[in-house]
């Protein structure tokens, strides 16, 4: 989600825990992580949404995104690969 509220994109995670999202400005953004309904947080939380607010800056490709653990899976933190590409769209598995 960018700052006005606009959904941006949206992207699973491969096997490594990693996403990747193209066309991304320099900017706020809101980063929200959903679980499947067989996934529970480690922490027993109830809520199956988790939000964190992070800024790209010009210049970079990466931001750090939260460690997330639950029972089956455990994913470190790691860093969201944004490229600037023109020509592609704003998403691409």
């Amino acid at each position: 989600w960018d700052e006005a509220g606009n959904m941006v994109g949206q992207a699973t995670t491969d096997r490594a825990g990693q996403y990747r999202m193209w066309n991304l400005e320099p900017g706020a953004y809101m980063i929200r992580y959903a679980l499947p309904e067989y996934v529970h947080w480690a922490d027993n939380r109830h809520n199956s949404i988790l939000e964190e607010a992070v800024n790209l800056i010009p210049g970079a490709n990466a931001f750090p995104v939260p460690g997330l653990q639950h029972s089956a899976i455990q994913i470190g933190r790691a860093a969201a690969q944004l490229t600037s590409a023109l020509g592609r769209t704003p998403m691409q598995p």
